[in-house]
Parts: C-alpha cells; sequence; structure tokens
C-alpha cells in the first residue's frame, strides 16, 4: 500500500530496521504486512529474529538441535518478504533470558520499530504485555494481543494524549490494506475550552497528511460518547475488516484508571474488535 514517493519521509530515518521476534509461526507471518510498509516507507528492512530458550543447567545441545528448525520457519518468512521486495534477514540466537535477548539485539542492531506477539495473559486484571526490558527500549513497538491478520480497512485510533497522535498515526499508517482504508480517531477532547484540544488534534492530523504524502486514506475523527460503556456503531461489513490501536499501559496505575466508564480502553474493548497495542518511542 505505501510507497515511497514523499522524499521527506524517507530521509527522516537512516538504515531503518524493523524486529519481528518470532515466537510463534501462525503470528509472526500475520505480522509481516506492516513491518513490509514500515520497512518500505524507510527504505529499510526486515530483521526476522528467533530467541532458541535454554534454561541456565541445560544442555547447550538440545538448544542447537533445535536451530535448524528454528531457521525453516524464519526462512519462509524471509521468502515473503523478499517477494515483496522488502531487505531482510533472519537471526536466530540461544540465550536463558529471552526479553533480554531481544533487548540486546534490538539495541545493537538501532532497531526503530518492534512488532511482535503480546508476552501477558489476556484475562489478567493487569496485563504485562510488553516485558519490562522491552518498555526501556528507545524504540516503537505494536503488540498483537491475539493471533490476527495485521491488515485491515478500517483502524481505530483510541487516543488520550494529544503528543502521541502523530507517531500514532503514522504506525496506524503501516496496518492498513488498501488505498479504501480509513483511519477513524477516538478520542475524548473537549470541543471548546481554554486548551483548544481538538484544534490541536485537527492540526496534528493536518500536519500528518502534509508529511505523509504518500498516505491517501481517509481519515475521520470522533468523541468517545458521554454515556457509560456505549460501544461504537459498527457495521457488520466493517466488522470484519476493522481492528483497534490503542497505547500502551504497562503502568498498573495508568491499568487502575481503566475502571473509568469512558476510558478509551474500556471504550476499545467494548467493540469486540482485534486489539493492536502501541508503545510509543518515548514511553
Amino acid at each position: 500500500m505505501q510507497t515511497n514517493n514523499n522524499k521527506s519521509t524517507e530521509n527522516r530515518v537512516i538504515n531503518f530496521t524493523v524486529l519481528i521476534p518470532v515466537h510463534k509461526a501462525e503470528l509472526f507471518e500475520a505480522l509481516l504486512p506492516p513491518a513490509i510498509e514500515a520497512a518500505k516507507k524507510y527504505d529499510g528492512k526486515v530483521l526476522l529474529l528467533n530467541i532458541i530458550e535454554k534454561p541456565y543447567l541445560a544442555s547447550p545441545q538440545k538448544a542447537e538441535e533445535k536451530r535448524s528448525k528454528r531457521k525453516s520457519l524464519l526462512s519462509k518468512g524471509m521468502k515473503k518478504l523478499q517477494e515483496a521486495g522488502c531487505k531482510c534477514e533472519i537471526q536466530i540466537e540461544i540465550s536463558p533470558d529471552i526479553s533480554g535477548a531481544i533487548k540486546r539485539i534490538a539495541q545493537s542492531r538501532n532497531v526503530n520499530l518492534i512488532i511482535m506477539g503480546s508476552n501477558g495473559n489476556q484475562y489478567a486484571f493487569f496485563k504485562n504485555e510488553i516485558p519490562y526490558k522491552l518498555q526501556q527500549l528507545d524504540c516503537a513497538i505494536i503488540v498483537a494481543r491475539e493471533t490476527v491478520k495485521s491488515q485491515f480497512n478500517r483502524i481505530f485510533v483510541f487516543v488520550d494524549r494529544l503528543y502521541n497522535v502523530p507517531s500514532m498515526l503514522e504506525h496506524a499508517s503501516f496496518l492498513v490494506s488498501s488505498e479504501e482504508s480509513t483511519l477513524h480517531i477516538v478520542h475524548d477532547f473537549e470541543e471548546t475550552g481554554l486548551n483548544e484540544e481538538l484544534d490541536t488534534l485537527l492540526e496534528q492530523i493536518d500536519t500528518f497528511k502534509k508529511d505523509n504524502l504518500e498516505f491517501s486514506e481517509e481519515i475521520i475523527h470522533s468523541r468517545i460518547a458521554e454515556t457509560a460503556g456505549k460501544p461504537i456503531d459498527i457495521s457488520a461489513e466493517d466488522e470484519k475488516n476493522s481492528c483497534v490501536l490503542i497505547r500502551y499501559r504497562g503502568n498498573w496505575l495508568e491499568q487502575l484508571m481503566r475502571m473509568h466508564r469512558n476510558e478509551p480502553d474500556v471504550i476499545a474493548e467494548s467493540t469486540g474488535l482485534p486489539i493492536l497495542v502501541y508503545k510509543p518511542k518515548k514511553y
């Protein structure tokens, strides 16, 4: 979907690298499309990484025996990336600390974006979808909560912080599947007031469009309903090809605030749509 027509965005990042830590075959293939879009936009590459977990006292030989099978899995992903015209490489490591190894490799390879499956229990009251060591990384992270496809015709972007809007829009654009797609921003900003939050939101949308001329899809916005827990009105047709992108909240206090009736996460989960979580570069 994305093309390299906008030279300003091409030159914004040098040696752009997208990292996909592979731990589930069915999930990692679903995460390839947005990685391809991001890499193509910045003329970058995709790194497919698999960490073979080896307990501290376990035999290294048993871990090595898994390497060929893991390489075969990554090679399938590499073939799809090459068919899409995307630069890519694979890397396999053996480590007793998976998240520590991912963090080390992300730092050494100057990774700009990580796209991964969820690490936490989705049914727990406090979710821990991104390991603490990865939260510390100076790069953006997109987490898929479920094993779902990762490109959609309609992306509902729930925003509650104005300074996150530009980066959330950019990463949401990697999830769209066609030129007839829509980014639907859902917010709770007041239409009037001293802060003029809605005006600022509209300015940021305009800035995003100017900075991303290759993105021709529709961007609309609406305010979260004042009534408690009112779900978004989604047609049956849109529901088949829609998802939600929300901001990552690893802090337990922020997660506790999810109990508020109009809190974005509560409304997002009420839609029943697949949810992807976004951690900005500066968390």
